[in-house]
């Protein structure tokens, strides 16, 4: 069901869905390299005001490569550069009670570009969700250690400023990556990251890259002063542990 179609503004207004969904297919006039301002947030509106966020304010392109990263691919035809189809969980429709909603909003939107964004649904219905986090490295932090303790995935910007990255394991193994290195071990996983209308097929994203984070407890950045890092986070979520 299309939910969202608009051109010629800067932000949404909240859109409210009703029904449990698996999925949202979020589209854009853009390139994936033209989507970089654009901020994302998802949550659960409960009766009793406890909401749950699913994204707090996470960067767009951030949130479409964590969830097509794999077995993925981000999409295109006549109408839109961008086709991306985010799973909210693997295991089918995120279950809503009665008088509960599903609210999304995108603010810093480009306002020349179109923006759609569609609902999934699926005949499963599920209590897990996917959680995302957005963390910093400060702009003059030379080294910073992040937690990513339970996470599964992670986009990172791969700014020039980064020397280094370690991965910190948790049977204490420590892990040193250059910048060069992580790009090869992210697309020899996921080797489409997407396909342009022409047929083009794209690597991976210039100025980010998707990496697993398995068994991974920290992340270690060594950097040079001058630039800030984000680093968004997927893991796994379940209803029932939210109060």
């Amino acid at each position: 069901m299309e939910i969202l179609n608009i051109t010629g503004k800067t932000k949404t207004d909240e859109q409210k869905v009703t029904k449990s969904i698996s999925g949202l297919i979020i589209c854009s006039s853009l390139a994936t390299n033209e989507i970089v301002n654009e901020n994302l947030t998802v949550w659960i509106e409960r009766v009793n005001g406890s909401n749950v966020y699913l994204a707090q304010s996470v960067k767009l392109l951030d949130y479409l490569m964590l969830t097509n990263f794999g077995s993925d691919a981000i999409q295109s035809d006549a109408n839109f550069a961008t086709i991306a189809l985010c799973e909210l969980s693997t295991e089918g429709a995120v279950q809503l009670n009665e008088g509960e909603s599903l609210k999304f909003k995108i603010d810093s939107l480009k306002s020349t570009a179109t923006y759609a964004v569609y609902s999934v649904e699926d005949p499963i219905t599920t209590l897990d969700f996917f959680m995302f986090d957005r963390k910093t490295v400060g702009s003059e932090e030379l080294v910073k250690t992040l937690d990513v303790k339970s996470a599964d995935l992670a986009v990172i910007d791969m700014h020039p400023s980064i020397k280094e990255i370690a991965f910190k394991y948790s049977n204490g193994m420590l892990v040193k990556y250059l910048p060069f290195e992580l790009r090869t071990i992210s697309r020899d996983i996921d080797p489409v990251f997407s396909i342009a209308n022409a047929g083009t097929v794209a690597q991976g994203h210039t100025q980010k890259v998707c990496v697993p984070l398995v068994s991974v407890d920290a992340i270690e950045f060594v950097k040079d002063a001058g630039a800030v890092i984000e680093v968004t986070t997927r893991r796994d979520a379940n209803l029932l542990e939210i109060e």
